[in-house]
């Protein structure tokens, strides 16, 4: 299991390198407006990702071992396709139209596609396998840009959106060629039965991750229509490097959760899960002090003169999403154990606080009010977290805190003395 961790972490690294590599070619070919105006339509496609994996999202990991694996594809992309082909649509609605309308709904096709054959790789543990569609993701996206700005000449921020979607389209074949393959039997369910099963989780695994990327983004698009799309690329610079702390949070909870979900001892998994969200807190403090005390010639080197203010936003909300790290392992607690509830509800209380504090915050302060009301959101999301935790009816509440056996874990762990 350790091994997995390691080995996803190492891969989530890389594409956190080649995703901040992509940023840096943005940022100086572009500059902040360029870069706000990429970050409207990543996050576009983000969201619709979400309603577009209605039936085929993360809830296939915990399905994909238990029901007939062409009937959790059909429905998934019957599903998927319909979003898709509903969101082009509406381009022809008067006041609806987004930028790059027809390439969002091209990119959020073929990108959810490709993830439920992830989700139903992991589903089947091979991580390994997952990782490497993930990686070819990230790594002709990369690739594309580079091409693009400096042997083609490309300098619009369109040229990245068409290289989004092609890269989109080769995740999901590849992702489509390694499921083939690796494909497992299952305990089959009938169809009726099955559907109804992949409804109740859509419902409320889906709209627990649409609330929670409402948490995230809700602020962007506040920001671009009060302060401009200059803003929200320093902005949101400032977020993706913040986020790449929660990296080796995001590795431990997705092996957590495919070894939990196959797991029957439920007092054993929850002492995992928190072991796991105490070390990925820990490397998340690291990340947050290397990442404050990098100097501004550092960021200017990297991204231009006017994108260094990203160190300032940086050291304020780095304290929210350190903590924050632990939440990912608690959720996706919940999630193999089949409580989809609880994640939704907790990303419920998240969206109610930036509902109530960026319309307030952000319009007046800008990108200080930005950082204030994601702030609150993350804290409180975390606090959910917590607070579901204790009410438990197990000893986890012993697990919570930190103590010398942790420590102790930890460093077996590192020395490789622990499997």
């Amino acid at each position: 299991m350790l091994k997995q961790v390691f080995s996803t972490t190492v891969v989530r690294l890389s594409i956190a390198v080649m995703g901040l590599l992509v940023t840096t070619l943005n940022a100086r070919v572009l500059g902040a407006e360029g870069l706000g105006e990429i970050r409207i339509f990543t996050v576009t496609v983000t969201l619709l990702v979400i309603v577009a994996n209605f039936v085929g999202g993360p809830h296939l990991i915990f399905r994909s071992t238990r029901h007939s694996l062409s009937g959790l594809l059909l429905r998934s992309y019957a599903w998927c396709i319909a979003v898709s082909v509903l969101f082009f649509c509406v381009q022809y609605v008067p006041g609806l139209a987004f930028k790059h309308h027809d390439v969002i709904a091209l990119s959020t096709m073929f990108y959810a596609l490709g993830w439920v054959h992830v989700y139903c790789l992991i589903g089947f543990e091979r991580i390994t396998l997952q990782n490497l569609v993930v990686f070819s993701f990230n790594g002709l996206l990369l690739v594309g840009v580079w091409m693009s700005y400096y042997v083609l000449g490309w300098s619009e921020p369109i040229y990245f959106v068409i290289i989004y979607a092609v890269a989109a389209i080769s995740q999901w074949l590849l992702g489509g060629a390694m499921l083939f393959v690796n494909r497992k039997r299952a305990i089959v369910k009938p169809p009726e039965q099955l559907t109804k099963v992949l409804l109740k989780d859509g419902v409320y695994v889906q709209s627990g991750n649409l609330f929670q990327q409402l948490n995230y983004r809700l602020g962007d698009y506040i920001l671009e229509a009060t302060w401009g799309k200059a803003a929200v690329g320093i902005y949101g610079l400032a977020i993706q490097l913040a986020e790449g702390i929660w990296t080796v949070a995001r590795s431990a909870s997705l092996v957590q959760y495919a070894r939990l979900s196959n797991m029957a001892n439920k007092e054993r998994a929850k002492k995992i899960t928190f072991q796991f969200a105490k070390a990925v807190v820990i490397v998340s403090v690291f990340g947050f002090l290397v990442l404050s005390f990098l100097p501004k010639s550092f960021y200017a080197l990297l991204f231009g003169e006017e994108l260094v203010a990203v160190r300032g936003i940086l050291r304020w909300l780095l304290p929210a999403l350190s903590l924050y790290s632990a939440g990912f392992i608690y959720s996706h607690y919940f999630s193999s154990q089949g409580q989809f509830k609880i994640n939704t509800l907790v990303s419920f209380i998240g969206l109610i606080v930036i509902l109530l504090t960026a319309p307030l915050f952000i319009p007046r302060f800008g990108i200080p009010g930005a950082i204030a009301a994601h702030s609150a959101t993350y804290l409180a999301s975390l606090l959910g977290f917590i607070v579901m935790l204790k009410r438990q009816p197990s000893r986890a509440h012993r697990w919570l805190w930190p103590s010398r056996k942790d420590l102790r874990w930890l460093r077996r762990i590192t020395t490789g003395s622990h499997t």
